[in-house]
């Protein structure tokens, strides 16, 4: 047999598993019509309802950031046990930006640092499979904003992402705006862990606004 005998082929895709299956073997996929195609592990996800975005700031009211302080974050993805993400993209838009050396940072931590004095992300998390009934997914991970309170010391913290605007915004000017696109492939954080971002000036702090996504699977 050779490896261009149909049957061959059909043999060896058969034997693949599908990432968000039951485990047992799949043959070729294929649309309605018959044709057949390949999807990325980005697309598997999203189509088994794991792609979750939060939203932090609304679309009329954005939120204050806060000066940077230890434990204090404006931000927060709490990934619990049993719990593992893959961040996919974060946004950040400053919509004004009068202070100087605005700077975002996006860390990772070993720990879950709790919610301190905080409150619920403005949106979410929920999946991005939104197909007017019943969500199909309902994401096991918290999102806070705005810890006015201390958190729990992280643990283990590490910077994923960091981006300084040196100079105050000038009125009329498009906004600063921060985009971190890690592809669910350069950081998996498995619970518990946290997520979270700083976003703070010297002087007066920004306002504005932040969209978080990310992959989230059962471990």
């Amino acid at each position: 047999m050779t490896v261009y005998d149909p049957s061959y082929i059909a043999g060896v895709v058969a034997r693949q598993i599908s990432s968000f299956g039951t485990g047992v073997p799949r043959s070729l996929e294929s649309t309605p019509d018959g044709s057949l195609f390949t999807s990325s592990f980005k697309q598997k996800a999203t189509l088994a309802g794991r792609m979750c975005v939060v939203n932090c700031g609304s679309v009329t009211t954005p939120l204050t950031f806060l000066t940077t302080a230890d434990k204090r974050p404006d931000w927060v993805i709490r990934v619990l046990a049993g719990t593992t993400i893959l961040p996919v993209s974060v946004e950040t838009i400053l919509e004004a930006a009068a202070g100087t050396a605005t700077e975002v940072d996006i860390r990772a931590a070993a720990n879950d640092i709790g919610s301190g004095t905080s409150s619920a992300a403005t949106v979410g998390p929920l999946s991005t499979l939104i197909n007017g009934t019943a969500p199909v997914f309902t994401p096991a991970t918290i999102a806070r904003q705005l810890y006015t309170g201390d958190a729990t010391a992280e643990v283990a913290p590490v910077t994923l992402h960091r981006r300084c605007f040196p100079l105050a915004q000038a009125s009329g000017l498009i906004p600063y705006e921060d985009f971190w696109n890690p592809n669910g492939e350069e950081a998996i954080i498995v619970g518990p862990g946290t997520l979270e971002g700083f976003i703070a000036a010297t002087t007066t702090q920004a306002t504005g606004y932040v969209v978080i996504k990310y992959i989230e699977l059962s471990t």
